[in-house]
């Protein structure tokens, strides 16, 4: 298995924390999508969803919150 960035990880809990994509890189200093990159990054490597998305909301899938739980570490 590929070695994860823990970059990754800290965007999805930034992005869980504030809710949106857009937030989430106003916080961390980078655009919506490259966010969305790193995410869209770590659940191929996990191989599974981490956000359950659609047009007014995201949270995260049970997945999501393990990957959350052992971002804040």
């Amino acid at each position: 298995m590929a070695k994860i960035k823990i970059d990754s990880y800290e965007a999805l809990a930034t992005v869980i924390d504030e809710g949106s994509f857009s937030a989430a890189a106003d916080v961390l200093g980078y655009t919506p999508s490259a966010i969305s990159k790193q995410i869209t990054l770590l659940e191929q490597q996990v191989g599974v969803k981490l956000l359950s998305r659609n047009t007014r909301s995201l949270c995260p899938t049970e997945a999501g919150k393990h990957c959350y739980q052992k971002a804040k570490v």
